[in-house]
C-alpha cells in the first residue's frame, strides 16, 4: 500500500471528508487529494506530518510506512552486549525525520570501506536535507557503532512518548502548565501563531507536561509554585514555548524532539526562583549578595534538574545553562560570546528578549503592531550576528513569524 494509500484509507476510517481534514490540518484541498493519489508527496506533506497523524490518530512511521511505531524494533537491529560493536550501525533514514539535531556524526555509505559524514555533531538540519538523499536512492543512513545504542533508545523514547499520549488522549491534567491564562489567550492572538501551530504547539506541551508528572523531584517543585500569588514564572514560561516552538516550526526546523525539548527548557528555566522579582532579572548589576547568588546559580540548578530526564531530552540543560548568555559575550555564567552559543541555545535566547519585551509593553495595548516593533527592536540587537548561519535563519523566521498577522 502506497503512503497516499494509507493516508486516504485513515481519512475514511475516522470518518473524516476531504474537505474537513484539509481545513483542519490547514492545507488546499488540491494538497490532499494529490497526497491521497501519492502525489507531491515532498515538503508539503513532510511539514504536515505531525498534525495528519493527530487527526488521523496514528503515528507519523505509520502513515509513512505502514508500520506501528510499536513495530519499531523491526527496523532496528539491536547490539547485543555479548557481541563486538560493529564500526558503523545502519539505520532508516525514515527514522531522522523525527529530529532537527542530532547527537552525533550522520554518515552514508559510499562502500564497504568508505563512510561519508553529511551531518556534524549537534547541527541543525531540514527535512529537505534528509529527503534529498532519499531521492538519490539512498535509504539507510550510518552512525559510528558508539553512538548506535544512545540514538536507539532516545528514539525509543520519543516513540513510548507518543504511544503513551494517544493511549491516554482524553486523560484531565491538573498541572499549572496544561491551562493556557487569558493573557496568554491575547498575547498568542496578537501574536499570529495560527490554530494549527498553537493545537500542535499544545499537543508538544501535554507529552512535556506527562513527563514532568512522571519525575517526582520536578513535579514536586512545581508544584509549589503560586500561579495566583506569581503568576508571571508560570505565564513566562507558558508564553516561552508558544513562541519557541513557533519559531522553530516556521524555520522548518520542526521536529518532536525539538520541540519537546524547547517546551521542558521553557518550563524549567526559571523553576528554582520562589518570587517574581528573580525571575524578572536578566544581570547581576548592582545586586545585593543575596540576591546575586540567587539569579546567578539559577541556571545551573535548573539545568542540573534537566538531566533527572531520560535521554529525549538530552541536551535541554545545555539550552537553560545558556539562557542568561548574550551574543555580545557579557552575560552569565560563562560569559560565552555567539560563536559559542549552539543554535539552539542562541534561539531560545532570542526568544527570551522577545518574552521580556512583551511583558515590558502594556497588556491592554498590545497588538499585532506592537509585536511587530518588538521584532524589529530584536533583529536590530542581533544585526551584527547575522553573518553566523543560524543566526540569519532565526532572524528570516522572525520576519514570517510576523508575517502571519500581517
Amino acid at each position: 500500500m502506497t503512503i497516499g494509500n494509507r493516508i486516504l484509507t485513515l481519512r475514511k476510517k475516522n470518518g473524516l471528508k476531504r474537505t474537513e481534514l484539509a481545513r483542519i490540518i490547514d492545507v488546499p484541498v488540491p494538497t490532499l487529494r494529490d497526497w491521497e493519489k501519492n502525489l507531491s508527496l515532498g515538503k508539503s506533506l513532510l511539514d504536515k506530518l505531525i498534525p495528519l497523524s493527530q487527526e488521523l490518530n496514528v503515528s507519523i512511521s505509520e502513515i509513512l510506512t505502514g508500520k506501528s511505531d510499536d513495530d519499531l524494533s523491526t527496523d532496528l537491529a539491536f547490539i547485543s552486549p555479548d557481541t563486538p560493536t560493529p564500526e558503523y550501525c545502519k539505520i532508516r533514514l525514515l527514522h531522522f525525520l523525527r529530529f532537527n539535531s542530532l547527537d552525533c556524526n550522520l554518515y552514508v555509505k559510499l562502500s564497504n570501506k568508505k563512510y561519508v559524514k553529511i551531518i556534524n555533531k549537534y547541527d541543525l538540519y531540514t527535512t529537505d536535507d534528509i529527503l534529498k538523499f532519499e531521492k538519490k536512492g539512498i535509504n539507510d543512513f550510518y552512525v559510528k557503532g558508539n553512538d548506535y545504542i544512545p540514538f536507539v533508545e532516545n528514539l525509543i523514547n520519543i516513540i513510548n512518548l507518543k504511544v503513551s499520549d494517544r493511549k491516554n488522549a482524553t486523560k484531565q491534567h491538573a498541572s499549572i502548565f496544561m491551562t493556557t491564562s487569558e493573557l496568554i489567550n491575547q498575547l498568542i492572538h496578537s501574536i499570529g501563531i495560527t490554530e494549527q501551530t498553537k493545537k500542535t504547539i499544545e499537543h508538544v506541551i501535554y507529552n512535556t507536561v506527562n513527563a514532568i508528572e512522571q519525575n517526582p523531584k520536578v513535579a514536586n517543585i512545581l508544584s509549589k509554585i503560586n500561579i495566583g500569588k506569581e503568576p508571571y514564572i508560570y505565564e513566562h514560561s507558558l508564553l516561552q514555548s508558544y513562541i519557541s516552538s513557533s519559531l522553530i516550526s516556521i524555520m522548518n526546523y520542526s521536529s518532536e524532539s525539538i520541540m519537546h525539548k524547547l517546551c521542558l527548557a521553557s518550563f524549567l528555566h526559571d523553576i528554582t526562583f520562589k518570587n517574581t522579582k528573580h525571575a524578572k532579572l536578566n544581570n547581576l548589576d548592582g545586586l545585593s549578595w543575596q540576591d546575586l547568588k540567587i539569579v546567578s546559580n539559577h541556571p545551573a540548578k535548573a539545568a542540573q534538574l534537566a538531566t533527572t530526564f531520560n535521554n529525549f531530552f538530552m541536551d535541554v540543560d545545555k539550552i537553560i545553562i545558556d539562557h542568561h548568555e548574550t551574543f555580545e559575550g557579557d552575560g552569565f555564567p560563562r560569559g560565552i560570546g555567539a560563536n559559542q552559543i549552539p543554535p539552539l541555545s542562541g534561539l531560545f535566547i532570542i526568544c527570551h528578549d522577545i518574552v521580556d519585551l512583551i511583558y515590558d509593553t502594556e497588556k491592554e495595548k498590545f497588538s499585532s503592531n506592537e509585536f511587530s516593533k518588538i521584532i524589529n527592536s530584536i533583529k536590530n540587537k542581533y544585526s551584527a550576528f547575522t553573518d553566523i548561519k543560524h543566526v540569519m535563519e532565526i532572524m528570516a523566521g522572525l520576519d514570517k513569524l510576523v508575517g502571519l498577522k500581517s
